[in-house]
């Protein structure tokens, strides 16, 4: 039911989990991020001591395959320009073009959407994990009160005003982060650069919104 599903051109994503070995923290709290020119990595705890490593970038740059410990290896080592830098005991690999879209409504006659049915989410802080929750619990409640006959039907189609309009906001958010991160002009990174060493949690807003984990939703206006 999603009416256009669009993918960010020329670019893609390689990652692996695997042991980090290097200079900085490896707390599980802490979490890395590189920019350079058009391209982002990260650096980010799973668990069971390992970490996630990822690199958005020029598709020229990677073969259409599963990158091999080396090869991220060296790349890290790069960006990070940390020649001590060391991966071992690799248990995922990965690489993906990222695509987003949302459905045209949530809603239709007896058919109602939830998580991944109506919208293809960046993986940006859990964000479409966490939204699928909300569509879950939002259905949910409604179905049982109605079905009980303690609801009107107003309840029910206030879902779509719901959560298909947060879904399109988020959606919204999340490629103007995206873009604002992967097609940046060489006076944009001089900016950035700037900016990142003077503004707090400056990331989340790059990724396009400061509710990284969905939990400042609201329906202030539902009827």
């Amino acid at each position: 039911m999603i009416s256009r599903r669009k993918k960010f051109e020329h670019r893609a994503n390689r990652q692996v989990d695997a042991k980090l070995h290097w200079p900085r923290s490896t707390e599980p709290n802490q979490l890395w991020f590189f920019t350079y020119h058009n391209e982002f990595s990260g650096v980010m705890p799973v668990w069971g001591g390992y970490h996630r490593l990822f690199f958005l970038e020029d598709d020229d740059q990677m073969p259409d395959r599963d990158p091999t410990l080396a090869e991220i290896q060296t790349r890290a080592r790069e960006v990070t320009e940390d020649d001590t830098l060391t991966l071992t005991d690799p248990i995922w690999f990965s690489h993906s073009r990222f695509q987003y879209g949302v459905a045209p409504a949530y809603v239709k006659d007896r058919v109602f959407l939830v998580g991944d049915a109506g919208h293809y989410t960046l993986p940006i802080g859990g964000q479409g994990m966490n939204a699928g929750f909300h569509d879950a619990v939002g259905i949910s409640w409604r179905l049982a009160m109605r079905l009980k006959g303690y609801a009107s039907p107003v309840v029910l189609d206030s879902y779509n005003g719901e959560r298909h309009t947060e879904h399109k906001n988020l959606n919204d958010k999340q490629v103007s982060g995206f873009k604002r991160l992967m097609y940046r002009s060489k006076l944009e990174d001089t900016l950035l650069d700037v900016a990142g060493k003077v503004i707090p949690d400056l990331g989340s807003q790059l990724f396009g919104s400061d509710d990284l984990q969905q939990m400042l939703v609201s329906y202030a206006k539902s009827p």
